[in-house]
């Protein structure tokens, strides 16, 4: 049989099943909301619409995803499995809409005043030299070391190509991924084995190694590199 890798394999899948499956509920809500907070629901409306115009696919590109991730940090915070929605938001829905809302200020704290800003842009991939926890080497990371874009997203948003970052803060506003997907591999098996695999960053932990980082540009591109298990 010829080996063929899908484009985009499952590994890469991008595609975040919490907006799937609840933006089309919180479109029903906001028509409710237009009668009974009116104001709310005009202040929140164009950050739903641009939402609701969306594949619910993290991209490079795309200027809903850290929309999306800000507002699920709003209501569901961001430690860890960060499955389950605050009271607040369970006592009163209303306040899922204020939760919008505060997450486009503050991606426009993050983007200049803008609150459209490129996934890639603030999602980053960056390696730290010996850092082996991951809760210093946020410490660590700076914006004017080289970075590649990632569109990795943390796990409870439902995205099978998941990436948890290091937070925004005032003195370093891009993210950097700590944690995810570390090694990942296709395999077809017969009369000879074919294989495609990538690690996040190389195969070299030396600063000074070729091989240190040069997995990384494949990782942001999605992309498979072929792998060897014969002689020839």
């Amino acid at each position: 049989h010829s080996f063929c890798i899908p484009k985009l394999p499952a590994a890469f899948d991008t595609t975040m099943y919490w907006p799937l499956n609840e933006l089309p509920r919180f479109e029903v809500a906001h028509r409710e909301l237009q009668k009974t907070d009116p104001e709310l629901a005009k202040k929140c409306e164009p950050y739903l619409k641009h939402l609701l115009d969306w594949d619910c696919k993290a991209t490079i590109d795309c200027t809903r995803t850290a929309l999306c991730v800000q507002w699920y940090w709003e209501m569901y915070g961001t430690s860890y499995p960060g499955e389950l929605l605050k009271p607040e938001f369970v006592a009163d829905p209303s306040l899922r809409f204020e939760a919008l809302c505060t997450a486009a200020d503050k991606v426009k704290e993050l983007n200049g005043g803008d609150w459209r800003i490129e996934w890639g842009k603030l999602n980053r991939l960056q390696r730290v030299p010996n850092a082996r926890d991951v809760r210093t080497a946020a410490n660590f990371f700076r914006e004017d070391r080289p970075s590649l874009p990632c569109v990795g997203v943390q796990g409870p948003l439902g995205e099978a190509f998941t990436v948890y970052f290091t937070p925004s803060v005032p003195q370093r506003k891009t993210r950097y991924g700590v944690v995810g997907g570390s090694f990942m591999g296709v395999y077809e098996f017969g009369e000879r084995i074919k294989a495609k695999t990538l690690l996040t960053y190389g195969v070299s932990g030396h600063p000074d190694s070729p091989h240190y980082f040069d997995q990384a540009k494949l990782y942001s591109e999605q992309k498979f590199k072929d792998a060897w298990f014969y002689d020839d």
